[in-house]
C-alpha cells in the first residue's frame, strides 16, 4: 500500500482479474472511495484494442463474494 494512501476502515476490498484480446490476464485492485464503505471502483486503462472480459471479487471481514 501506498504510504500516502488512508487505510481503508472497512477491511473490505475490491479485486478484478482482466482478461485481454489476446487471452492474457491481469490483476487490477479497486478502492473505497466512500467515507460510508458502500462506494467501491476499480480504474484499468486496456493496453489492447478489443473485447475485454472481468472476474470481480469483493472481500470483507464476513465473506468473499464473485461478481462476474
Amino acid at each position: 500500500r501506498p504510504p500516502d494512501l488512508p487505510e481503508n476502515p472497512f477491511r473490505a476490498s475490491l479485486t478484478a482479474s482482466i482478461t485481454r484480446p489476446d487471452g492474457t490476464a491481469v490483476a487490477a485492485v479497486g478502492f473505497c472511495d466512500d467515507p460510508t464503505g458502500r462506494v467501491f471502483r476499480l480504474r484499468y486503462m486496456p493496453t489492447q484494442p478489443g473485447r475485454h472480459s472481468l472476474q470481480l471479487q469483493f472481500n470483507n471481514a464476513a465473506a468473499t463474494v464473485p461478481l462476474t
